[in-house]
């Protein structure tokens, strides 16, 4: 719980880590993955990984501008897909 609130108030720095994320991403159950934040930045930021020649935090910034949603922050584009992911009963 107290994740979700940290991720609410610094939605710019903090991703939402909660049990249909976990199961979308195949992590450990929340309050045991100690590592969820720093995997996210890194693999977000990591300008060596790339597919298609377009960094992850690239590839959600060109989403977020495609859906009109500029407002939104890039983390928040990445909670929202696992979220569709886990209501269509695609994670895990």
């Amino acid at each position: 719980m107290q994740v979700r609130c940290l991720a609410r108030k610094r939605p710019d720095l903090i991703p939402i880590e909660d049990s249909q994320i976990a199961g979308v991403f195949r992590r450990k159950a929340p309050d045991r993955d100690e590592h969820w934040w720093d995997d996210v930045r890194t693999v977000a930021l990591d300008t060596q990984l790339t597919a298609s020649g377009t960094t992850l935090w690239g590839h959600l910034a060109r989403l977020r501008g495609e859906a009109g949603a500029d407002h939104l922050p890039v983390l928040r584009v990445l909670d929202i897909i696992g979220w569709m992911h886990a209501r269509r009963g695609l994670g895990a």
